[in-house]
C-alpha cells in the first residue's frame, strides 16, 4: 500500500471518528430532551393524581357529613 492510499485511509478513519463524535453528541442532547420531557410528564401525572384525590376526598367528606 502506498503512502497516498494510507493517507486516504487515515482521512477516512478520521471522518468516521468525527461522525461518531457528532452522533454521540446528538444522542446526548436527545437523551437530555427526553429526560426533561419525562420530568414534565411525571409532574403532570402527579398533578392530575392530586386533583383526582382532592375531588374524591371532597365527595367523600360531603357524603360523610350528609351534604
Amino acid at each position: 500500500m502506498n503512502t497516498e492510499a494510507q493517507h486516504r485511509e487515515q482521512i477516512d478513519a478520521a471522518e468516521v471518528w468525527r461522525a461518531i463524535g457528532r452522533l454521540e453528541g446528538q444522542q446526548m442532547q436527545t437523551n437530555e430532551r427526553l429526560d426533561r420531557i419525562e420530568a414534565r410528564l411525571d409532574r403532570l401525572f402527579y398533578l392530575i393524581l392530586g386533583i383526582g384525590g382532592a375531588a374524591i376526598a371532597s365527595i367523600w367528606i360531603t357524603n360523610l357529613f350528609g351534604g
